[in-house]
């Protein structure tokens, strides 16, 4: 998953829209804790993915991802 996440830039020469369905994941920490618990961690990489050019994110938490791109976006 990570090795696909950090290759985003490769897929984007491919010339067509890409979504990534990341959210809270086990692969973003540790496979014991909860999913709800993942949601930092899931705004953080899809922050990173919106940087690359990622033209789709597959969230659950929508709230949280609103506030904090509103921070990052929209200071």
């Amino acid at each position: 998953s990570w090795q696909i996440i950090n290759n985003i830039s490769e897929f984007k020469k491919l010339g067509t829209k890409i979504l990534v369905g990341h959210s809270t994941k086990s692969f973003l920490t540790s496979p014991n804790k909860k999913a709800t618990a993942r949601d930092p961690e899931t705004v953080d990489v899809s922050k990173q993915l919106a940087a690359m050019g990622v033209d789709y994110l597959r969230i659950h938490n929508i709230k949280l991802h609103q506030q904090e791109f509103k921070k990052t976006y929209c200071p």
